[in-house]
């Protein structure tokens, strides 16, 4: 991750490819829970582009926030996974205590072996 130099608290969520894209809400009108998706890092305008990390309930699992609508007096948005397989989609959803495992995520270290 790297944090939007101008955003202190706020991070881009880069792939490890030589691509320079980050992890992103692909904003569509009239879409209330919208796709996350991987896009080039924008110059400007990109609270679509940046994260932070809010401590979730479970030690060990964090909720990944957008920036995208961030505001004090509104529910957080946080990426949702949506479904039960590999190829499900995550979408940027409103907070949500009720279904919370489809909201948090964990690290894990990569196993070299």
């Amino acid at each position: 991750m790297k944090r939007g130099q101008d955003q202190p608290g706020w991070w881009y969520i880069k792939t490890q490819m030589s691509t320079g894209f980050v992890m992103t809400v692909q904003q569509k009108d009239g879409l209330a829970n919208p796709p996350i998706v991987v896009a080039p890092k924008l110059a400007s305008g990109f609270d679509s582009q940046l994260w932070s990390l809010v401590p979730s309930e479970k030690p060990g699992y964090w909720y990944i926030q957008s920036r995208l609508q961030a505001n004090h007096a509104l529910n957080p948005r946080v990426i949702q996974f949506q479904g039960t397989t590999a190829a499900a989609p995550a979408t940027l959803t409103e907070l949500s205590f009720d279904v919370y495992t489809a909201q948090v995520w964990s690290f894990a270290p990569v196993n070299k072996g």
